[in-house]
């Protein structure tokens, strides 16, 4: 009897030490397009709904500000709608010198087929996903978190998205 006590006591301790450590590493991006504790947007997409509710997600629960740009700020951030075939993805974020690129291929988002297409629920995580990105976070693949890489339609924070954020920004 003391053997199995020791083995599930010893097992619990284990399996909360490898718990522990997927949660303690944080998935940093080596650039962002937050600029003096905000991120200002200039944009033009057809997601305006996904895109909104990903603003106002963010904006209520962090303290860095994502706003429109206007002529009294800089832009950080050029979010476009694209069309391309030829990639493997529906969306894209790239730094840049000057304001960072958000875009988001109509191509693969729209598309609406037997073996692909995004519920609504998979359009709006992927466009969380990439404004995370402008946050200076990577991918990582943890469950139910936005972060996770590929098609999924996790539409809540879970704990390594707010673990990174807090991690480079606090909360």
């Amino acid at each position: 009897m003391k053997k199995i006590f020791w083995l599930t006591i010893l097992s619990i301790i284990t399996l909360l030490t490898i718990i522990g450590n997927v949660y303690a590493v944080n998935y940093i991006l080596w650039y962002s397009a937050v600029d003096d504790g905000e991120i200002t947007w200039w944009w033009t997409t057809k997601y305006s709904t996904q895109w909104n509710n990903a603003v106002s997600m963010w904006n209520n629960y962090w303290d860095i500000n994502i706003a429109p740009d206007t002529i009294y700020t800089y832009e950080d951030l050029t979010i476009s709608d694209v069309y391309l075939s030829d990639v493997t993805r529906g969306w894209g974020y790239l730094p840049s010198f000057w304001a960072d690129n958000l875009y988001f291929n109509k191509y693969f988002l729209d598309w609406d087929s037997p073996l692909w297409s995004f519920t609504s629920n998979e359009k709006q995580k992927t466009i969380w996903h990439e404004l995370w990105h402008a946050l200076w976070l990577d991918h990582h693949n943890i469950s139910w978190n936005v972060l996770r890489s590929w098609k999924y339609s996790y539409i809540t924070l879970w704990t390594q998205d707010k673990a990174d954020y807090d991690y480079l920004w606090g909360n």
